[in-house]
């Protein structure tokens, strides 16, 4: 066997895990001469190996617990197929295109943890995952900082330290310009929420009573102070549940009548547990607590007539207030 200079029995035998790894799956398996033939490739034409050593290293990852199956057929070479895999074909493909669609990944990001989340399978099982899900072009952000904002938000929150940061909405001009005048918000971040396809920042901001909710992909300048904070006895999960696209208000009870064209909507929005009764045959009643904002404003105002709010009697009015503005926005002149 011919000594090639820098590769050592260590260097051969790790080399040999990763052309497992890389060549192979439960679907393909590879020879004992292929293997040597990509070793080869990999240490240049001098390099040699007999198979019992190659036998020894592969024994020596089974003895280690990894999992590497044996096809063996009359007539035919064992092919060695690694089948020690963490994430399954179907898995990665699910984060694959979680990482696609995340509008807070540049197209550039995205690609770049897609690649490296094709090497958690083998070069053939990464060919089947080609065909990506299709996403609209105005769906990703084009502003690369973003990640490194998550990733020092989520420091602070671990930490308990607050932070500071400029705010920034869109001009009719579509630029994003600075909100307040650039004004410098300091704040104890509480949590981190993903919610249609954005980040927001949950933070409690001294002088105001409740939490704000902040876009992280309009934040400037995230810097983490050397103040601390005390952890908070603050519910993610409940506060998320009462909000409707985020907008944080006053907590009430709402009632509402739904048309039964909406039972899916009303699912798909509450869950099983949702608080549902039948009004009459066209009709149900659903009973929810949530934060009185834009947010929900909005969102009842989507379903139109289909949707009535019996209570509480001031969101009604301003929904009946709003409907008339909107029959007058459509009528004719001289109507």
């Amino acid at each position: 066997m011919v000594a090639v200079p820098g590769v050592n029995s260590r260097r051969r035998f790790l080399s040999v895990m990763e052309i497992l790894q890389e060549k192979t799956d439960e679907d393909h398996g590879i020879s004992l001469s292929e293997l040597t033939r990509e070793l080869k490739v990999k240490f240049g034409t001098s390099f040699e190996v007999t198979d019992p050593v190659l036998r020894e290293d592969i024994k020596s990852l089974q003895d280690h617990g990894f999992w590497i199956g044996e096809e063996k057929a009359i007539g035919y070479p064992t092919r060695y197929k690694w089948m020690d895999r963490r994430f399954g074909l179907h898995e990665v493909r699910l984060l694959i295109d979680a990482v696609a669609s995340a509008h807070c990944l540049t197209v550039q990001d995205s690609e770049q943890l897609i690649t490296k989340l094709k090497l958690l399978v083998s070069q053939h099982q990464a060919k089947r995952l080609s065909n990506r899900l299709f996403v609209e072009e105005h769906v990703k952000t084009n502003m690369g900082f973003v990640k490194h904002y998550i990733r020092d938000i989520h420091e602070a929150i671990l930490n308990r330290k607050r932070i500071t940061f400029q705010y920034r909405k869109f001009d009719i001009n579509k630029r994003l310009v600075f909100h307040r005048d650039g004004f410098h918000y300091v704040v104890s971040p509480y949590a981190l929420v993903w919610n249609q396809d954005n980040y927001y920042l949950i933070a409690k901001q001294d002088g105001f009573d409740g939490v704000k909710t902040f876009r992280v992909d309009r934040l400037y300048a995230v810097t983490e102070l050397n103040e601390s904070f005390v952890e908070p006895n603050f519910n993610v999960a409940q506060h998320v549940k009462k909000t409707f696209h985020m907008y944080p208000g006053p907590v009430n009870q709402i009632r509402v009548q739904f048309d039964n064209s909406l039972l899916n909507v009303v699912m798909d929005r509450f869950g099983e547990k949702a608080a549902l009764r039948v009004a009459d045959d066209k009709s149900f009643i659903v009973v929810f607590p949530a934060a009185v904002s834009e947010g929900l404003f909005r969102w009842l105002l989507t379903w139109g007539a289909d949707a009535k709010v019996l209570s509480p009697p001031e969101l009604a009015e301003r929904l009946r207030c709003e409907a008339q503005k909107m029959v007058q926005s459509y009528t004719l002149p001289g109507q």
